[in-house]
């Protein structure tokens, strides 16, 4: 293999890396930052990168985090690191702010040894403990500036390094400074000062001092997702001389309807003395989220890093992550409506077709048997044309008959009508004493015109036999 030499070179200067074991460096808490590589100071809810960022937190948070690892953000170093955190909202004279603290140990296997006899000696391996404890106070909404707000942060630290084979311990205070600019459409801009002071550390056979630290950050924030990035210098620290870092990182959320959401973390770290490949997920629920994240080394030592976090949220429910919610379940509502709607319009269309189908069908059927149908039809139609014929005959002839029984009774009417009045006509003649002879001539007339008339004429025919008596 002619390519296997170089790669055993390559091997062994990565092996051979030197160690970094510079105290009280700027290793965030919890999973969700070692997933992104450590990028996220303008995100750190936990307020340790940057002192300004904890003032996003509006509800009381407390959180433990497990950290084992071959390297620090400056470079190779093998430790375990055991902290807990508490992030309260609280008013400070009237300002709205969140209350910061955090207690850490981190114990290592390798650390700076002092030589005897000398300021700065070989190195050597020699177990550490180191105890920090933060408490600090972060501002919300401080100042609006250009459309934004700027907040303001600090960390109060008291920081001990103990030398393990002697129990040899010394303490320093310590100060962190930050500061976040929040911009419109979820843009953050961040830059604190870590280890303000530049403590140094002797006892028993160590010495160091922790380092000065300059963050500059940068982060947006959306519903579904976060990007952030880092640029990290450090002063001389453990001999190492002034190193720098690059970091970013992103996080992508699915959220479900009352099951929180589902996040997934990825991010990479750059720097002088070793680079990593950071990957995570964590579920994130109403009142806890629970985060798991591992580092992959890139150069600078072997070996792969594992994280664990479980916060927890206490107080009042988040009135806008329940409106969020109700908003969610509301467009699912209609999408599930819209759907049901479409389905029962492609189920009328398929109804429709099938309907067409069956009446295509039903004309065919009809088709086949058209003779033998037609044949009956004719015949049957024939028979009721002949009742139909004989019936309308027979109605006619009775309403001739009832016509003319009609007509009848009204000729009869008329004219014993007329013959009312000319009996009158009669009545007035002989009450005016008209000779008899005027008087028979009259009447016999009137006898004459009615006689065969079917009228009862039967007075004109007694007052003209009184008259013949006479």
């Amino acid at each position: 293999m002619r390519n296997k030499p170089l790669f055993t070179v390559l091997l062994a200067l990565t092996l051979a890396a030197p160690p970094a074991s510079a105290v009280f460096e700027d290793v965030g808490l919890g999973a969700d930052q070692a997933a992104m590589a450590w990028s996220g100071s303008v995100l750190d809810g936990h307020g340790l990168l940057n002192p300004a960022a904890a003032g996003s937190t509006r509800k009381t948070v407390a959180g433990a985090h497990y950290l084992s690892s071959l390297r620090l953000p400056s470079g190779p170093y093998d430790f375990s690191d055991y902290s807990f955190d508490l992030r309260h909202p609280l008013l400070l004279k009237g300002r709205q702010g969140t209350f910061t603290g955090a207690v850490r140990y981190r114990t290592g296997s390798l650390a700076r040894r002092r030589a005897p006899g000398t300021d700065s000696g070989q190195s050597r391996p020699d177990p550490a403990r180191q105890r920090d404890i933060a408490l600090g106070w972060s501002s919300w909404q401080l100042m609006r500036v250009s459309g934004g707000s700027l907040d303001l942060g600090v960390n109060f630290r008291m920081q001990q390094l103990t030398h393990i084979p002697s129990e040899e311990a010394v303490s320093n205070p310590g100060l962190d400074l930050g500061a976040v600019y929040r911009g419109e459409e979820g843009i953050s801009y961040g830059f604190s000062i870590l280890n303000l002071g530049n403590p140094s550390f002797e006892t028993g056979t160590l010495a160091d001092n922790s380092p000065r630290i300059y963050k500059l950050g940068a982060a947006q924030e959306a519903r579904h997702y976060r990007l952030a990035m880092d640029f990290t210098r450090r002063s001389d620290s453990a001999g190492q001389g002034v190193t720098y870092t690059l970091s970013s990182g992103a996080e992508r959320a699915w959220h479900f309807l009352r099951r929180g959401a589902l996040l997934a973390r990825g991010g990479l770290h750059l720097g002088d003395a070793s680079s990593l490949l950071a990957l995570g997920a964590g579920w994130r629920l109403a009142e806890s989220d629970f985060s798991y994240a591992f580092m992959l080394p890139l150069s600078g030592g072997q070996g792969v890093g594992h994280a664990l976090t479980l916060n927890l949220r206490f107080g009042d429910r988040d009135a806008s992550r329940e409106w969020e919610n109700l908003l969610q379940r509301e467009m699912k509502y209609r999408r599930d409506l819209l759907s049901a709607l479409d389905e029962a319009s492609l189920r009328e269309r398929a109804l429709k077709d099938e309907l067409d189908f069956l009446r295509r069908e039903f004309v065919s059927l009809n088709s086949m048997f058209a003779s033998e149908s037609e044949r009956a039809a004719m015949a049957g139609d024939q028979k009721r044309r002949v009742e139909d014929a004989l019936e309308r005959q027979r109605r006619a002839a009775a309403e001739l008959k009832a016509l003319e029984e009609k007509r009848r009774k009204d000729k009869l009417t008329q004219l014993s009508y007329q013959f009312s009045l000319d009996f009158e006509a009669y009545l007035k003649m002989k009450g005016g004493g008209a000779p008899p002879e005027s008087l028979r001539a009259a009447l016999g007339r009137v006898i004459g015109q009615y006689q065969d008339s079917g009228i009862d004429i039967s007075r004109a025919t007694v007052e003209l036999q009184s008259l013949m008596g006479k």
